[in-house]
């Protein structure tokens, strides 16, 4: 969990859930959640880029939705993990779906 007001707009923060790195991203009101580790070949989603709602990974540049994990561009041929993001009493919780 981490306080609502630390979360800023259209950055990716890298958080740890139940020992797994994941990436979360605010949008507005919405909140996204992905595994921070890249499905090809384990890069660090959480350095890549950000353009609107897809990250890109920075070893390869596959590329994924943050809404819900969608591989869009190889070389990776699997979808990263999404998690679900809640909002209660201004903490941001985030757990595997």
């Amino acid at each position: 969990m981490m306080p609502l007001e630390s979360v800023e707009e259209n950055k990716l923060f890298r958080v740890t859930v139940s020992g797994v790195p994941v990436i979360l991203l605010r949008q507005g009101l919405q909140f996204h959640a992905i595994s921070a580790t890249c499905p090809h070949a384990g890069g660090p989603l959480d350095e890549g880029t950000l353009t609107g709602d897809v990250v890109e990974c920075p070893w390869h540049g596959s590329r994924f939705c943050m809404r819900d994990g969608h591989v869009l561009t190889g070389p990776a041929t699997v979808n990263a993990p999404r998690y679900e993001v809640q909002v209660r009493d201004g903490q941001v919780e985030v757990k595997r779906k």
